[in-house]
Order: structure tokens, then C-alpha cells, then sequence
């Protein structure tokens, strides 16, 4: 029973072709492999030097551009934008806030 149970948590663990991709061309960019500024392969070398799909290099892409590891160019191809390690939090100024602005959205 304990060897199917390492098995089991082995399988969940496996990653998808898409997130090998996208794990590899993050490792490439925090690195400094791939630089701010720098295109990223075609989807199409992307395809052939891994053999997957472009189904699945376009999904791993996106994911690096909701994660704005990246930008697309329009005709042009994606390129390496400047990556910040933030959370993307607002924090008000508390000064600015009164009791009734706090308590008037209650």
C-alpha cells in the first residue's frame, strides 16, 4: 500500500508539456539567459525544437503573459519584459481614509 501511495503522489506531482515549457522559459528568463528586451523563439521553433503541439506553446506562452514574464509584439513575436516580484497589492494611504469612508461601504 505504501508504494502505491508514493506512485499515486508521483502522478499528481507530473507536470503537463505546457508547464515544462513555461517552467523552462521562466528558469531562461530569472536566470538571465533570456533578457529583458529579448524575443523569445517562434511558435513554430517553439513546436519543433520541443515536438508539441502549437496548441500547447501558445497556452504556455499566455500563462507567461498573464504572469507578465512576457509581452506579445503584434507581428513581431514575444519579448522578455521587466519582471517585478510583487504581489500587484494597492495599499491606501490611511491618512487620506476617515471613519465614514471606512464604514460607509458596510
Amino acid at each position: 500500500m505504501h508504494k502505491l501511495h508514493i506512485c499515486f503522489a508521483m502522478i499528481l506531482k507530473k507536470k503537463t508539456r505546457y508547464q515544462e515549457l513555461e517552467s523552462m522559459l521562466k528558469k531562461e528568463i530569472q536566470h538571465g539567459n533570456l533578457q529583458v528586451g529579448d524575443y523569445l523563439p517562434s511558435e513554430n521553433e517553439l513546436c519543433t525544437n520541443f515536438s508539441i503541439t502549437r496548441t500547447t506553446v501558445r497556452k504556455a506562452l499566455d500563462n507567461l503573459l498573464k504572469e507578465a514574464y512576457i509581452e506579445k509584439l503584434q507581428g513581431k513575436g514575444n519579448r522578455v519584459k521587466e519582471h517585478r516580484n510583487s504581489l500587484g497589492l494597492v495599499i491606501p494611504d490611511w491618512k487620506q481614509l476617515s471613519f465614514v469612508n471606512l464604514t460607509h461601504n458596510l
